[in-house]
Order: structure tokens, then sequence, then C-alpha cells
């Protein structure tokens, strides 16, 4: 603004900048510009006096803005957020010491320069454009992770929710910090995140209200993660903050995190070899290597894999050679079942064996009794033909 007067008519033109000075600070300065104040070019006849003029300069503030806006905000009763005095020696540039300023809110200069021998003062009130300055109270931002429980080295994302911008911008700090150690088993809460390692981070521009992804970021081995977000700009007053271990921000990594396999159901195919007595070697069942293992509250038998497709047909070959029914067994007892489905699989090849010895337990005696009878027949011939012949012998004596 420009203020004349009568004499020395001093003009002085201002202009207030408002400086972010990080961490959610920032500072506030006022520029002032004198013209045609004749100070500095002395007095009199042979005189060659400089002479001086004092500028006191006031900043007021916080006031309520209206409708977003400092024009037309009441400045009769501001608050005094600081004052000072410059010494004008002469027609130049004059810039007061940076403020910092605590609280959302319009501020304004005024400059007083005050009136010396031939020199009228002039002033600069406030509320004038170029003396004023909005400053906004921080948006608000939620935030939420994609995960709060996840495998070791799984990747998580971050999403933050920015509103109340009010057309100011700022940058969006990031970072995933951990792991630290669980205090308790399966818990997070109460974690000091106090020197917790960074994972990685992050800077996202913000411009306008809306949804900020930030990340992705790949997790180490196990512990709890947290993310942490902080918004600040040159437009805010103060930052928004969102601190590791906050709601919705954390991530449990444990090896049960790891969704264990579904079991595989085997089904016995029945087979068309006719049985024989050469013993079948038992092909050797398969194991799996799980990824992780479930941890479990109370201790727990471990059960032998589910046997392959091959032990259960080896198994059933090998019954139908038994001899003795009682032999044959309800189910192997090289391994447990693990689910009906393979139990009742299992005792069908059972049955079925039982069933395929009784058989040949049956052909084997009606071989048997076969044979038997075969020797008694030829025995009995054997001494139809002795008999004859001697009954022959003896009718050749009573002839002689």
């Amino acid at each position: 603004m420009l203020v004349e007067d009568q004499a020395y008519q001093p003009l002085l033109s201002t202009a207030a900048a408002l400086t972010p000075a990080g961490s959610g600070t920032n500072t506030v300065a006022d520029t002032v510009t004198v013209t045609r104040s004749g100070l500095g070019l002395g007095q009199g006849e042979g005189l060659s006096v400089s002479y001086s003029a004092p500028l006191e300069w006031t900043l007021l503030g916080p006031v309520a803005p209206v409708n977003d806006q400092c024009a037309g905000a009441d400045w009769t009763a501001a608050p005094v957020a600081a004052t000072g005095t410059l010494s004008v020696t002469g027609d130049g540039t004059y810039s007061t010491p940076s403020e910092e300023l605590y609280s959302a809110g319009c501020y304004s200069f005024t400059e007083e320069l005050a009136a010396v021998s031939d020199e009228d003062a002039a002033s600069s009130p406030a509320g004038t454009s170029p003396e004023t300055v909005l400053v906004l109270a921080p948006p608000e931002i939620t935030t939420r992770s994609s995960a709060t429980a996840q495998k070791p080295h799984g990747s998580v994302f971050d999403t933050v929710s920015v509103t109340g911008t009010d057309g100011g911008s700022g940058e969006l700090d990031w970072s995933l910090v951990g792991p630290v150690t669980p205090v308790s088993v399966e818990k997070c809460t109460g974690v000091n995140w106090n020197g917790a390692p960074v994972v990685t981070s992050g800077v996202v521009l913000v411009t306008a209200d809306g949804n900020f992804a930030t990340g992705p970021a790949n997790l180490g081995g196990t512990g709890c993660y947290s993310w942490t977000d902080d918004f600040t700009g040159g437009s805010f007053v103060g930052e928004a903050l969102v601190g590791a271990g906050a709601d919705n921000e954390v991530i449990l990594v444990e090896t049960s995190n790891i969704t264990n396999p579904a079991p595989v159901t085997v089904t016995a195919i029945p087979s068309t070899t006719p049985p024989t007595t050469t013993p079948t070697t038992r092909a050797p069942e398969p194991t799996t290597t799980p990824s992780t293992l479930t941890p479990t509250t109370s201790p727990t038998t471990t059960s032998a894999p589910p046997m392959s497709h091959q032990a259960v047909l080896a198994a059933a070959r090998q019954l139908v050679t038994t001899t003795s029914l009682a032999s044959v067994p309800v189910a192997p007892t090289a391994a447990t079942t693990t689910t009906p489905t393979h139990k009742k699989n299992l005792q069908a090849a059972t049955a079925a064996a039982r069933a395929a010895a009784a058989r040949a337990a049956a052909a084997r005696a009606a071989t048997t009794a076969r044979a038997a009878a075969t020797a008694r027949a030829a025995a009995a011939a054997v001494v139809h033909a002795a008999a004859a012949a001697a009954a022959r012998a003896a009718a050749a004596a009573v002839a002689g």
C-alpha cells in the first residue's frame, strides 16, 4: 500500500510473505520499501547531517477468516502476535524479522514511519491485501493398511485419505518401520516403536483433497510393522501426523499367517492284475514339505502323510496272498489316515482284499479235496487188480 503526506511525503510499499519452515512450522515476514522520504539528504547550508526515522511494525492475528478468506476480516480487536522497530536511514527496502506462527487464521502487518524535521509520517494499515496472509489448519488425514496380518516377505501398501486442504498444498511423508518384537504372542499392542528400523519411505505431493496410496513395500521377517504418515505444507500451520502403532496401520508378520494347503483325497482304484505269490515292494509314500507350520496351543500327535495311490494297491495285492483271514489287517499300520474319505477308501480296499483271500483259500481247499479223491480211486483200482490176479492164480492151482 502507498501512503502519501505533506512536505517530504514518504511512500511505503509493503509485501508480507509466508514461508514453510519444516515440520509443520510456518514463518511470516514483511518487506517495506520506502521512497520519497528525504531522509539522509541533510538539512541547511553547508551541513551534511544524515537523518533517520524509526519504522514501527506490528503483526496482528490470528483473526477468523470470512468464507475461508481474509478479505472482510475484522481487525479492530485483533491480537498482537509480534512487534518491532526498524531504523530507516533513507529510501530503500527494509525487512522485518521472520515470526513463527502457531495458530491458523488471518495475519496482517501494520507499519508506521515517524515524522522527523521536514519529513512527514507515513503508515500502512492492517488488512490490506499485500500485508495479509492466511494460515490454514492442517488437513485431516485417515489411513488404512492393505493388511494387518501378513506372511514373511509379503507385500503391503497404505491408503491415506486427505480432507480439508481448502486450496492449500503440501507433502505427505510416509514410511514403513519394523520389525519390532511383539510384547505378547501374536499381538503388537503396546509395542515400543522408538528406534524402529525403516523398511522404506517416500513423499507424495498433495494439491487437493483425495485418497493417496503409499508403497507398495515388501516386508521382512516375523515381527510387528507399522506405517507412519506426516503431512505438512507452506499454507498450513502445524502438521497432520499419524505415528507408528496407530489404529489400522500395524501389520503382524508371523509364520501362522500362511494358509496351510488343503489335504489331498486319494481314491483307491481296483486292480485288474490277478493275484500273485511274488511279494510286491510297497511304493514309497510321498512327503510334502509345507511352507510353514501352524502353531497350536496344545500338544498334538504328528500323523503320517496319507498313503499314495500305489501304496494302497500294493497293500491290497499283498493281502490277497494271505492264507489266514485272521491275519488280514483292518487298515495299514504304517500310516494314519487324515481324512474320512481316505479312511473309507482304505477300509474298502481291505474288505476287497479279505474277500479275495477267502476265494483263494477256497480254491486251494477244493484242489486238495480233488487230489485226495483221485488218490483214493487209484488205490482202489490197484487193490482190485491185485485181488483179481490172486483169484486167477488160485484157479490155476486147482486145475493143475
